[in-house]
């Protein structure tokens, strides 16, 4: 496993990484990048401390860190051994310890130099640095979990061709440069192919709204003022329950009457009530006596 590697660098308006007069914000931005460790390419290191002040005694001295140092290892391959100023970029102080990257075909004399000062080596690989298994040995020995680098074209487009950059910070400067200086990127074969784009049709305009008259605003209703509370009414007493009333006992029912014989019907012409005939027998009977 290797660490996560972020490419930070700097660049002008016409791609250039140099002769731009705002260095500071490419430190302020990288200086926000949380990293393990910082890889510098050999030839920036060389170009920086091309005139370098002669070593000391203490230059020598094993340096002793701690777990606990929350600064970064400084990482260099350097597998031609052409520096000599290691003690100039230790002496800065930002770093905690420098490791050297190197190949087998790096000249003894260079690993001797390294070995008298005390800087740790990687070999890997064997006309040149094999990165990807120097950077499993970085997170296996050093613990390293994430890397900046902070080099030229060189360093990068080697990284970027064996697809070892796993995020871009840039930094644009608004300037063009418009000489011959370096740009960032060399010609350099896609190291994942993108599916080409194919184009759109053009979508046909739409027609312009017309604006719209300004509504008037409203003006503001004034708040009515609060009616005052009314007192609660008193409660009523409750009522007593009235007593129930006693059931009444039912009455006995009355025995049914025997019914009457019919009376026998009486001959026509006399009276029902006292055995004669009506009014008409009564003066039959007075014209009888007269003629007597």
């Amino acid at each position: 496993m290797k660490p996560k590697i972020i490419m930070h660098t700097q660049i002008s308006l016409d791609g250039r990484i140099k002769g731009f007069d705002n260095p500071e914000v490419y430190y302020q931005v990288a200086g926000g990048i949380h990293s393990d460790a910082v890889l510098f390419g050999s030839n920036t290191v060389f170009t920086a401390f091309e005139k370098y002040p002669a070593e000391t005694e203490a230059d020598f001295e094993k340096i002793i860190t701690s777990p606990e140092d929350p600064r970064p290892i400084g990482v260099i391959p350097d597998s031609r051994g052409i520096l000599r100023s290691l003690h100039c970029l230790r002496n800065l102080g930002y770093l905690k310890e420098i490791v050297i990257l190197v190949s087998t075909a790096t000249p003894k004399e260079y690993l001797n130099y390294l070995e008298e000062r005390h800087y740790p080596y990687i070999v890997s690989g064997n006309d040149h640095v094999d990165y990807e298994k120097a950077f499993q040995i970085l997170h296996e020995q050093y613990g390293c979990k994430y890397m900046r680098t902070d080099s030229g074209g060189g360093l990068t487009n080697k990284l970027l061709e064996n697809g070892l950059i796993d995020e871009i910070s840039l930094v644009i400067s608004p300037c063009f440069v418009g000489n011959k200086e370096k740009q960032l990127f060399d010609p350099v074969d896609p190291v994942y192919p993108v599916d080409p784009v194919y184009p759109v049709d053009p979508v046909d305009p739409v027609d312009p709204v017309d604006p719209v008259d300004p509504v008037d605003p409203v003006d503001p209703t004034e708040p009515t003022e609060p009616t005052e509370p009314t007192e609660p009414t008193e409660p009523t007493e409750p009522t007593e329950p009235t007593e129930p009333t006693e059931p009444t006992e039912p009455t006995e029912p009355t025995e049914p009457t025997e019914p009457t014989e019919p009376t026998e019907p009486t001959e026509p012409g006399t009276n029902r009530a006292n055995g004669t005939n009506g009014a008409n027998g009564t003066k039959q009977a007075d014209r009888a006596n007269r003629t007597k």
